[in-house]
């Protein structure tokens, strides 16, 4: 009992219905709780809605088998929420029926908010790449379609004209190429705010938008500006 007190994780001990026997210094510490406001109340008072069901289902388990480990989010005095893991095991008296649980509690709070920014991240890099492989093949088919008819025109201005748009193709290719590089800084920049008149105007070069976004800003990764860019394409390339 005193190794329990002592350990710098929290200790909790529940009772055959999962209600609270005992808890060690550290526990409270990290919970928020006075002892005499958590002993004798159930576990399940102490964990978000969500959790509810799986402890429900859990605890019956873990006296069954003997021992467990799992994950909750759990509700501190102060309204906050944490994860927490625990690795328990089932105490028994001598004639080996059950006397209480044994649970040491790990915040992992920390690491479950690196695991879900690193599933966003990972989202937004599948998002990307299938955005630059569809811009490069609509200009490997602008390319493709403008050699097919230079080699097929005599007229030196068209020839010209051609090869200004297979150049302007080439040029839009070697920038998509140049932003993959990009994306090992995706996610590590926070969201910021863009107005959105000033990047349709970047990424107009015809003059032929009819901007009526004035005084509109988005909050969103730094990178938007290749979905805008991809969106106007295909409206252009597309569009009736």
């Amino acid at each position: 009992r005193n190794l329990y007190q002592e350990t710098p994780l929290g200790y909790q001990s529940l009772d055959e219905n999962g209600c609270f026997k005992e808890v060690n210094d550290a526990w409270l510490r990290i919970m928020g709780y006075e002892r005499d406001e958590v002993i004798g109340r159930s576990f399940a008072e102490f964990i978000t809605p969500e959790y509810k069901e799986q402890f429900k289902m859990n605890f019956p388990l873990f006296k069954e088998l003997g021992e467990t480990t799992v994950e909750f989010q759990m509700l501190k005095k102060d309204g906050g929420r944490i994860f927490v893991k625990f690795d328990g095991r089932i105490g028994h008296d001598h004639f080996g029926h059950f006397r209480q649980t044994h649970c040491i509690m790990d915040d992992i709070s920390e690491r479950k908010r690196y695991e879900g920014a690193l599933q966003r991240t990972n989202k937004k890099l599948q998002l990307l790449s299938s955005i630059t492989r569809h811009d490069i093949n609509n200009q490997l088919t602008v390319l493709q379609g403008y050699a097919t008819l230079m080699r097929d025109e005599s007229d030196r201005k068209m020839r010209e004209d051609c090869l200004h748009h297979i150049d302007s193709a080439s040029n839009r290719i070697r920038a998509q190429i140049d932003f993959t590089r990009l994306y090992d800084r995706l996610g590590a920049d926070s969201p910021i705010w863009h107005n959105v008149s000033e990047l349709l105007t970047a990424m107009d070069d015809s003059d032929i938008l009819d901007d009526r976004c004035s005084g509109l800003e988005i909050f969103a990764d730094p990178m938007v500006k290749m979905v805008f860019e991809n969106l106007l394409d295909n409206t252009w390339r597309h569009g009736k």
